[in-house]
């Protein structure tokens, strides 16, 4: 027993080595603040002892997101974070050789799911300004395309497709037999969506996470939208069980208590504004965010990975250079409430000044 004790100490002291555990975490777009203790208890009150043994039932989950999001049951597909959509559209509608249309940089998933189904991965690169039109993405469209995937707005540029283009685009596409699925990860940061014209165009899906303004990312929660006939070829794969009771108790409980998620959409905006304008103050050149992270031009690759060192070293964690893309030279940090962003700029002088 003692040995047993001493050994789980051993493995405590390991894992607070991780310099993630006590950091401000400002590298994975995650919500950066926990619920308060009062709507964390109320969290865990949805759970009990016959949930934890029992497989989930998610049919009462399904019909209140469709009630939130104003689409019907049969217009949409749990599925284990966003990307477990992702994959699944792969799986269903990407074929051997089919390629596959994205904008580069954006979701590293993207790429991976390409090669796991032997597909074509066809890159439409951003310029150094972080702008690139429908127009272009639609130049690399030929009569091999089968899948073209517009995060919207998009990781890690926070770059958007203004929504007339998208729509055009869309339809276009449309007329080509050519699917799109629009990652919508970071509504409602960009409240703008195309989520209720999938009936509208038979070729559209849309996705969603809980990972972001719900504040679940530990709990792997998402979903796909799109008309039924789409929805029911998805469903041919899917697991027997798309998440689990946890996931599911959690988010019915999120969505019951909105403004959880509005509070904290609220402040990040905030946030992001205040992160903003201290960046341009210190002399950075930052680019027009519709998500919660804000990019930074810093000078060079060395030094954007030297600035993401530093601050890990203050116990903040940013990204740093991306390199071989146009974020090369740049920092990419998460956003929230003020007070948090307040740190941030000071940390920064500290470096930068």
């Amino acid at each position: 027993m003692i040995k047993v004790k001493r050994n789980l100490e051993k493995l405590i002291r390991i894992k607070n080595t991780d310099k993630r555990i006590g950091s401000i975490r400002l590298d994975k777009n995650e919500r950066i603040v926990g619920f308060k203790a009062r709507d964390f208890e109320n969290l865990l009150n949805t759970l009990n002892p016959d949930l934890l043994a029992s497989y989930p039932e998610l049919d009462s989950l399904c019909e209140k997101i469709a009630a939130w999001v104003k689409i019907r049951p049969g217009n949409l597909m749990l599925s284990n974070g966003s990307d477990g959509a992702i994959k699944s559209v792969f799986e269903v509608f990407v074929r051997r050789n089919d390629d596959v249309v994205c904008l580069d940089p954006s979701y590293a998933m993207y790429t991976v799911y390409a090669k796991i189904f032997s597909a074509r991965y066809v890159a439409v690169h951003y310029d150094n300004n972080l702008e690139l039109s429908a127009q272009k993405i639609f130049r690399h469209v030929t009569p091999k395309t089968r899948l073209v995937i517009l995060a919207n707005p998009n990781s890690p540029t926070g770059t958007i497709i203004p929504h007339q283009d998208l729509l055009r685009f869309i339809e276009r596409m449309a007329r080509r037999d050519v699917l799109v699925l629009v990652d919508e990860a970071y509504y409602p940061f960009y409240p703008n969506t195309v989520l209720p014209y999938i009936d509208q165009y038979k070729n559209l899906m849309v996705t969603r996470t809980f990972s972001k303004a719900c504040g679940l990312a530990c709990l792997r929660l998402g979903f796909v939208a799109a008309n039924e006939t789409l929805i029911g070829y998805l469903k041919k794969v899917r697991p027997m069980y798309e998440t689990n009771g946890v996931a599911a108790a959690f988010a019915s409980y999120i969505i019951d208590h909105r403004s959880l998620i509005e509070g904290y959409v609220n402040d990040t905006l905030a946030g992001r504004d205040f992160l903003t304008n201290g960046l341009k103050e210190m002399g950075f050149k930052t680019f027009k965010s519709y998500a919660n992270f804000v990019v930074a031009r810093v000078g060079s690759s060395d030094k954007a990975d030297d600035i993401a060192d530093h601050m890990a070293k203050k116990n903040i964690l940013i990204k740093g250079s991306y390199r071989g893309t146009p974020l090369e030279d740049c920092i990419r940090i998460t956003v929230g409430p003020i007070p948090i962003m307040s740190k941030v700029l000071d940390a920064l002088a500290e470096i930068v000044m």
